[in-house]
């Protein structure tokens, strides 16, 4: 073998593992910085939500919420999240769902749309939450046409929903408060 052509090959294979390492850094490191700001950014990722609360109507009615949030899919510019509500009411035994779901762009993590409700202000609080201890959140309220506000606490360091609370419910000025029970993300 020719010394010119053995140093070629050399060349060659170094060019080539020095391409494959620096591709795979730069891959890793793409995701590892994706989800180290943002734990819950995988697919798979799901968190749960149970409250419950007892409004007057003609009678008592106890309301239990259940709200799930699951994400589906993910591409480098958005995340697909389901959002799941379950109302459900002790007097007349009714069940209520509402399934919505909506491609989120990961670079705007405080973008958190709620269906039929507009955005009319946000501000910074400091929740204690049962499992999570005492949390800086960032709260969005939202109201609907029919004058419920709904405030959804984020968490301000993950940015994932901690709480909800459902003000004004059903127009009987009673709130029904839902809060982060089961999760399989780092909060």
């Amino acid at each position: 073998m020719k010394p010119g052509i053995l140093s070629r090959k050399v060349i060659f294979s170094i060019v080539v593992i020095l391409i494959v390492l620096f591709g795979g850094y730069y891959f890793y490191n793409n995701i590892n910085n994706q989800n180290g700001q943002y734990p819950w950014l995988f697919k798979g990722a799901y968190s749960v939500y149970i409250g419950s609360s007892t409004i007057k109507a003609n009678k008592l009615v106890t309301v239990t919420a259940t709200i799930k949030l699951f994400i589906g899919r993910i591409n480098k510019t958005h995340y697909h999240l389901y959002f799941l509500q379950v109302f459900q009411y002790s007097s007349t035994g009714e069940t209520i769902e509402n399934v919505n779901d909506t491609w989120v762009p990961i670079n705007n993590p405080n973008y958190y749309p709620v269906k039929g409700y507009h955005h009319i202000k946000t501000y910074n609080a400091r929740v204690n939450h049962p499992k999570l201890g005492s949390r800086e959140a960032i709260v969005y309220v939202y109201k609907s046409s029919l004058n419920t506000t709904v405030e959804v606490y984020l968490d301000a360091k993950t940015k994932w929903p901690i709480a909800y609370v459902f003000k004004d419910y059903l127009g009987r000025g009673n709130s029904l408060v839902v809060e982060l029970k089961t999760y399989n993300i780092k909060l």
